[in-house]
């Protein structure tokens, strides 16, 4: 439970801009997520090394807010 806390926080920083790109995709790769989530992880870890390298700055975001909008739906009903 605490990998899935750990995670929404991530999320949520990078929402609330306390995090880039970067920030986001290193934490995401050290977070040892449940098994319900690591193809999710995994897809996403992905996802933003193309958005980082292929995406113009002033677009990243609203692309990286894909990602983190679906990881926070399927995170968060893992919550009690």
């Amino acid at each position: 439970m605490e990998d899935v806390i750990e995670l929404i926080k991530a999320c949520e920083k990078f929402k609330n801009g306390r995090f880039g790109v970067d920030d986001l995709s290193r934490m995401l790769s050290q977070i040892a997520v449940p098994d319900e989530l690591k193809s999710l992880v995994s897809n996403a870890e992905y996802s933003l090394e193309r958005i980082r390298f292929l995406v113009s700055d002033s677009e990243q975001y609203p692309e990286v807010m894909k990602i983190v909008n679906e990881i926070l739906e399927k995170a968060t009903k893992l919550l009690p």
